[in-house]
């Protein structure tokens, strides 16, 4: 079976696409993504496969027509990072796929806000319990959380006050990358009087994406009032 791909894409500008990953994905001939990663390859007139459900489907798909054609699955950010490469390493033996590494949308938040990250820690709520953002509670480090529609920021910052987290400074990273991106400065506090607003977005098309967002937590209770 020749190998597949799994190819990080980053955060969603094809500008922050690593040359690697674009020579593989112009050189297989079916992608597998989401609608939203395939759209920004629709021009090169792939084969496409979207991932809907549990992904059985394209897993199987993948199995049949690996040995015959250049695949690569679409991910968004870096494949490493809460990606689809666990259920991919679960479902498939090592030799039979390839990582290309992508800008991950807490390495551009960290980036965009001038802040060094080796030291913190990275929590994801999407799609997960808010209890996972249970070790931020004791923490002196400071935290990235990746969100999503339900568990957004707000909620997030209410959990945390109700458990008695104190108020901290926040900065709420929102579309990286794209052109409507907004980096806000906040607080728990703040975040904790009410839900995100839902006005729409530059391109009057979408709202504003609790799953496009990445909300920093300082550890340290620096936040006034």
């Amino acid at each position: 079976m020749e190998a597949f791909f799994v190819v990080g894409i980053g955060p969603g500008d094809p500008d922050y696409l690593i040359p690697r990953a674009r020579a593989v994905i112009e050189d297989s001939h079916t992608l597998v993504g989401a609608p939203r990663h395939l759209a920004l390859f629709r021009g090169l007139g792939k084969e496409e496969v979207v991932l809907t459900g549990s992904f059985r489907g394209a897993f199987e798909r993948i199995r049949r027509r690996a040995p015959e054609e250049r695949i690569s699955v679409l991910v968004s950010g870096d494949p490493g990072l809460y990606s689809l490469l666990g259920l991919i390493s679960a479902q498939f033996p090592r030799q039979e796929y390839r990582v290309i590494p992508g800008v991950s949308s807490v390495q551009l938040a960290a980036a965009q806000t001038g802040r060094p990250w080796q030291e913190d820690r990275v929590i994801n709520i999407h799609g997960r319990p808010l209890e996972d953002l249970e070790p931020v509670l004791a923490e002196s480090r400071r935290s990235f959380v990746l969100t999503d529609r339900e568990n957004s920021p707000a909620r997030a910052a209410r959990w945390l006050m109700e458990r008695g987290a104190g108020d901290r400074a926040v900065t709420i990273a929102e579309r990286l990358s794209y052109a409507d991106e907004r980096v806000t400065e906040t607080s728990l506090v703040e975040l904790s009087r009410g839900e995100e607003s839902e006005e729409k977005s530059p391109s009057k098309e979408e709202p504003w994406r609790a799953d496009l967002c990445v909300m920093i937590i300082e550890g340290a209770c620096t936040a006034s009032g």
